[in-house]
């Protein structure tokens, strides 16, 4: 039973690390050049990403639905990143035995 239940904490601990050193390049979809160009159509003003955002917010009934699937892909993994950022690396330590 002990033995299961480390394999279980040091699963759960292998996995969060895994899940923060994998390259942003691997982890994040691609939004297709055609969807970027489709969105530089609508919202060619959108230099700062506050500004192009509320546009792209403003315009979602015009982009097709293919780029507003990507563009939703990549909102939600840019989502867990920050979380899995603001998760804590460290273990808890164990209590040292009563003496």
């Amino acid at each position: 039973m002990r033995k299961l239940a480390l394999m279980i904490a040091l699963t759960g601990f292998s996995t969060a690390a895994l899940a923060q050193q994998a390259a942003p390049e691997t982890a994040m979809p691609k939004v297709s050049k055609e969807c970027r160009a489709e969105i530089q159509t609508l919202c060619p003003k959108g230099d700062d990403h506050k500004v192009r955002r509320e546009c792209i917010i403003d315009n979602r009934s015009k982009i097709s639905s293919d780029c507003l699937a990507q563009l939703k892909a990549h909102h939600e993994a840019m989502r867990q990143m920050r979380e899995i950022r603001q998760t804590p690396t460290t273990p808890a330590t164990a209590t040292p035995p009563a003496q």
